[in-house]
């Protein structure tokens, strides 16, 4: 282990001397030129944070297991190259020299004015290059990084404890710890319109008004907040011992409530604040279990920073109780943060309804491979914070925009379901055809015949990035009955015999179910690549078949993978250099 320690160390080095160097070679152009100044500290703020994150697990290496350590590594390595890669370009320009063998700097003897205007282009794009590969390298590393938190080793506080003051100045506090600029209006759910006029009109209908929705990350433009600040949040609350303030809030009557399309989530406001609020009913006889999961959930949700995680950070849960007997609780609403600047709260599903694909009004490739993206993020920060979600599906999605900068995120939501990792699970379900396409054939009908394990969770994620290549909704809503949409259509029809599919309400016998997952492989394997290339369809099949026997990565015995690792720590390893690894990785 000293030497894979020794290994991380120089990489570390090796990557800071390419920044320096880069720095240090444009330093004069940094007075001469504010665009290259801006530049210059971003690239500085990409750095600040990524060397904190690696000095500290430098001292943590003995305790990291080696397949763990083997990804951390391999990931550096690939920024090492990106650096020295940036470096090489930039000293080709730099450091050419005219005719008469004089270099051209900015200024020599007055002249060659062209050539530094050149100069300053070639140098903003190698920052903007650098800057891009910073942050595209940062979304493969956090997962994995974050990932240590779950460890139980003590180590792990002490490093947290000694590393925390010096990142307190170096970036800006997480969202919630100060007081919000007033946000702007919530504008109309499902609107689309330019931020210099808001047409209003009735949520989920189509208008002239509105775009196919291909915007970009907010990558760039979140001020993220200290890594060690989200560690520290992350590490409190999967802590199961010591004191807490409760999450608990007084219950409150919001002015208004604004239906999302398609998904049990709804808008709220109070004052000037808008806030996304889910509701789980409560069973008279789970009321304890159920306020203890509900605590749990909430609390850990209340360290989620939105744009790292892909979680929306939760502001409390409430009771609301019978008015005729106050101490039964009748349903839980978690009430969660938009974060500042984003509105149009959307789900999935009716993106994926508003915009089919054979209207040609559907977003971009390089929108869906980021969609993707972002949606397998929240996958993996779910189990950063030990639970399953067993709810994933195009419902539990929503999409928020910032129509003036023309970003969007995606967020998981739909927490309906979730119990904590290591909980008690019941073998109940619901025989509702359009929740089990997306579930494991194991975790189908009313009676599943397996236990709710990680492994799917990764299924689920699966069937919707299936859905997301293919951009077929697998799921319509003619009226408010769900039918079968898409190919999931043609599927239903030739299992079930000509139109019984469209009259059916339940997938079928048992045998039907594995048919299910079987037709779900064939089209990742004959009709996405088309669509989304082999990568991502490589991703898809890795989801799909994660619990097959004869799966290496992902497959065999859940009881003996858990005793094996108890922590789920080389689960998750292996699902971030599988799944969120490769999916990163894609550039359209």
């Amino acid at each position: 282990m000293i030497e894979l320690g020794a290994a991380i160390i120089a990489l570390v080095e090796a990557s800071a001397k390419c920044v320096e160097c880069i720095i240090v070679k444009i330093e004069d152009y940094r007075a001469a030129d504010h665009e290259v100044a801006e530049r210059i500290t971003l690239v500085e703020g990409c750095w600040t944070r990524t060397r904190l994150q690696v000095d500290f697990i430098q001292p943590l290496t003995p305790i990291i297991d080696p397949e763990h350590h083997r990804v951390l590594e391999n990931i550096l390595r690939i920024l090492a190259t990106k650096l020295s890669s940036a470096v090489a370009n930039l000293e080709s320009v730099l450091e050419k020299r005219n005719r008469y063998g004089v270099e051209l700097r900015p200024g020599f003897l007055g002249f060659a004015k062209s050539v530094r205007k050149g100069k300053y282009a070639f140098v903003k794009t190698t920052l903007d290059t650098v800057i891009r590969d910073l942050e595209d390298w940062q979304r493969r590393f956090d997962p994995s990084w974050f990932l240590i938190m779950r460890m139980s080793s003590p180590l792990i506080d002490k490093q947290l404890h000694q590393s925390m003051p010096q990142s307190q100045t170096s970036l800006q506090p997480p969202p919630g710890s100060a007081q919000p600029a007033s946000p702007r209006p919530l504008s109309p759910i499902g609107a689309i319109s330019s931020s210099s006029s808001r047409t209003k009109r009735q949520p989920g209908q189509p208008s002239q008004q509105q775009c196919p929705p291909n915007f970009t990350l907010a990558t760039g433009q979140h001020k993220a907040p200290s890594p060690l600040t989200l560690a520290n949040g992350i590490r409190t609350a999967l802590r199961s011992s010591g004191p807490r303030q409760s999450i608990f809030l007084p219950p409150t009557q919001f002015d208004h409530h604004q239906s999302i399309p398609y998904t049990n989530a709804k808008a709220a406001r109070r004052g000037n604040r808008w806030y996304i609020v889910e509701s789980r009913t409560c069973r008279h006889e789970m009321q304890e279990v159920m306020t203890d999961d509900i605590r749990d959930l909430a609390t850990k949700l209340s360290r989620a920073d939105p744009l790292t995680f892909g979680l929306l950070n939760c502001k409390g849960a409430m009771r609301v109780t019978d008015l005729r007997q106050p101490s039964r609780v009748l349903s839980f609403n978690l009430v969660f943060r938009i974060p500042d600047g984003m509105e149009i709260p959307r789900s999935l599903r009716q993106t994926l309804t508003l915009y089919p694909r054979h209207s040609g009004a559907g977003p971009s490739v390089t929108r869906r491979v980021r969609m993707a993206q972002e949606l397998a993020k929240s996958v993996s920060y779910v189990h950063t914070f030990k639970f399953v979600h067993k709810n994933i599906n195009p419902e539990s999605v929503l999409l928020l925009e910032d129509l003036e900068s023309s970003h969007s995120a995606t967020f998981l939501v739909g927490f309906d379901h979730f119990r904590s990792a290591g909980g008690a699970t019941s073998l109940q379900g619901d025989g509702a055809w359009y929740r089990d396409i997306y579930r494991h054939p194991t975790r189908q009908g009313e009676y599943p015949e397996d236990s709710y394990c990680m492994q799917h969770d990764i299924y689920s994620l699966g069937v919707c990035l299936l859905e997301v290549g293919l951009w077929e909704s697998f799921v319509d809503y003619p009226s408010t009955t769900p039918r079968p949409g898409g190919p999931v259509s043609d599927f239903m029809v030739r299992i079930q015999g000509s139109g019984g599919a469209a009259q059916s309400s339940d997938m079928g016998v048992r045998g039907m179910l594995f048919e299910a997952k079987e037709f779900m492989e064939q089209l990742a394997k004959e009709k996405l690549p088309q669509a989304m290339g082999e990568r991502y369809s490589q991703v898809v099949l890795s989801c799909l078949t994660c619990l097959d026997e004869g799966n290496e990565d992902f497959g065999g015995d859940t009881a003996q993978q858990a005793a094996i690792d108890p922590e789920g720590i080389l689960l998750w390893v292996q699902f971030n250099e599988l799944i969120l690894g490769p999916l990163n990785e894609i550039v359209v």
